[in-house]
């Protein structure tokens, strides 16, 4: 029995140990943020209302069937109750009946000028709009994951160069103290190299903050915390190979422009809808009805009928002809709402493929900076030891690299940002998520 407790707290330590230990990937994140994002939840949402709406349209192909029942009183003078026999002279010719009726109506549309199948039409356009919108919130809500995903990762390894700069501004500040107890520095030296200390401190809290902010922006994106993130491959693959390719691919691909397109079918449609009132509507109507006590008969009254009935509005004060005119003006304002989104889809791919251009041609340099300035910090550090340089030369060299340090990781994390931002704005950021 010992043995057994031994082993399953054994294993339930080690569980505890594996999920303490657990790594979200850039894709799980992603991941979620696509199953819990309430913006995404609410793209979806909309979707499934509006495919109810093309079910409701196509109800229009369907026969409706209705039952009316009633029961009332009714007091009838009619040419039945006044030659009725056993009417008094002081009745008048009049009789009260409890009447009861109940009616059956069946009807089917022939012909409505082709109104329900044009509803269809928008219907079934207007969903492929909002599926099309719904791909451009992944989109986007992908992309926020990653600008998220990245600004922890971004800001947790500044957290830890801002640590070592103060670090070592604290080891430097005490070979300066103890230079100067020593008699070979000054007091001027130890204040300067504390004001430098403190610089560095400030400059590790405001990283700190940023970090919070980076953790409070996952969170919101992605609905949980970012325990421990594991390291990510650029999507290098999938870039386009020029800046034309890509404003190509994001002019046929990005979603904003097919659901603008869709909507200006579904506009199209409901023109065509508003035509269908100019022309007379054909139902095809079966009624059955039993009645008792009707029209002071206290006989039962039961009717069927087989009807086809044509109807036809002649005039309603010209609303007809301003609701065409009203699609109409609707269809030129979808056809101007696809050609700024066009515009601005071609403006973002031309900014994001000029940010990532400008984010790799900078790194180089960066990574050049970080370089020279880390040999000079080791020249420095040789120069010390000889007698060459000061203290306070050190901590010189020690801002530079903290600063050029911070540049370099800036600026990766600049480059893998903007090539997201261009896959999103070609359409296929979610292929840098499939595994």
């Amino acid at each position: 029995m010992k043995s057994l407790k031994n082993i399953l707290l054994s294993a339930t330590l080690l569980t505890c140990a594996t999920q303490a230990s657990y790594a979200a990937s850039l894709t799980e994140a992603v991941t979620k943020a696509m199953q819990t994002n309430p913006e995404v939840l609410i793209a979806h949402r909309g979707k499934d209302a509006i495919e109810q709406e093309v079910r409701q349209a196509k109800a229009g192909y369907l026969p409706t069937v209705d039952l009316t029942i009633g029961t009332g009183h009714e007091r009838s003078n009619n040419a039945t109750t006044r030659n009725r026999a056993d009417r008094g002279d002081n009745t008048g010719g009049h009789r009260s009946l409890w009447r009861n009726e109940a009616r059956l109506i069946a009807r089917q549309m022939i012909f409505d000028g082709c109104e329900t199948c044009h509803n269809v039409d928008q219907q079934e356009n207007r969903l492929e709009s909002s599926i099309k919108n719904t791909n451009e919130v992944r989109q986007n809500v992908a992309l926020r994951v990653v600008q998220a995903y990245l600004d922890v990762m971004r800001n947790s390894e500044l957290v830890k160069l801002a640590q070592n700069n103060v670090d070592n501004h604290k080891k430097y500040l005490k070979q300066i103290e103890a230079r100067s107890t020593s008699g070979r520095g000054n007091k001027a030296d130890i204040r300067q190299a504390e004001g430098r200390l403190a610089l560095a401190e400030s400059t590790l809290y405001a990283a700190q903050g940023e970090l919070k902010n980076a953790h409070a922006a996952y969170v919101e994106i992605v609905g949980e915390k970012a325990e421990k993130l594991e390291n990510y491959t650029a999507p290098k693959s999938l870039m386009p190979a020029t800046r034309d390719d890509a404003v190509a691919r994001a002019i046929e691909n990005n979603p904003a422009i097919h659901s603008a397109q869709y909507d200006i079918y579904a506009a199209q449609s409901a023109y065509r809808a508003t035509k269908s009132v100019f022309y007379p509507r054909l139902d095809l109507e079966l009624e059955a009805q039993r009645a008792r006590n009707l029209d002071g008969s206290d006989e039962a009254n039961n009717s069927y009928m087989a009807m086809a009935r044509i109807s036809y509005n002649l005039y309603n004060g010209g609303a007809d002809l301003a609701r065409k005119r009203q699609q109409s003006a609707r269809v030129s304002e979808a056809r101007d709402t696809l050609e700024r989104d066009r515009r601005e889809v071609e403006e973002r791919m031309f900014e994001a493929w000029n940010n990532l251009e400008t984010a790799k041609m900078r790194l180089k340099p960066l990574s050049s900076h970080v370089g020279s300035s880390e040999e000079t910090k080791k020249a420095y550090k040789s120069q010390f030891d000889i007698g060459q340089r000061s203290l306070l030369d050190l901590l010189d060299t020690e801002v530079e690299y903290f600063n050029a340090k911070t540049a370099y990781i800036n600026g990766q994390y600049a480059v893998d940002f903007a090539m997201y931002n261009v896959l999103a704005t070609t359409g296929d950021i979610m292929l840098a998520f499939e595994e």
